[in-house]
């Protein structure tokens, strides 16, 4: 996995409260729309229609934060079901932006071991991310 990546990882999983509360506020209720799909539309490079650039938008908007939240919930659950501990990790370090030592105090697991559970955490997301298509 290379750096860019994983910043955009640690960076779903910082954003992991702030998407959903984004999405469930703005991105619930479809925006009303003036399109008539039962007309024949003519589209010149002159003239925009204002409209459908906005409803295209916002389906793409919230396409990306679906998809970002999914691979958050994916990772979670599959950590929840291994039982080892690395959901309250991912909960801790990630989510909540805690420091190492207070992840190592809340975890109760030491800093080399919570490296590597950094590392297969970011690399379950990157297998998350590859299967919807995110990447």
């Amino acid at each position: 996995m290379n750096k860019e990546r994983e910043k955009e990882l640690c960076k779903i999983f910082a954003r992991y409260k702030e998407n959903q509360k984004e999405l469930r506020d703005k991105y619930s209720i479809p925006v009303p729309s003036g399109l008539n799909y039962g007309k024949i539309v003519v589209k010149t490079d002159v003239t925009k229609n204002a409209q459908e650039e906005l409803s295209v938008e916002y389906a793409a908007r919230r396409e990306l934060l679906f998809k970002q939240i999914t691979i958050v919930d994916e990772v979670l659950q599959w950590f929840t079901l291994e039982g080892h501990g690395r959901e309250r990790f991912i909960k801790v370090f990630f989510i909540n932006r805690a420091s190492w030592v207070k992840a190592e105090m809340e975890c109760h697991v030491a800093r080399g071991t919570l490296s590597l559970w950094r590392r297969d955490v970011l690399e379950k997301a990157e297998i998350v991310g590859k299967w919807l298509n995110y990447f």
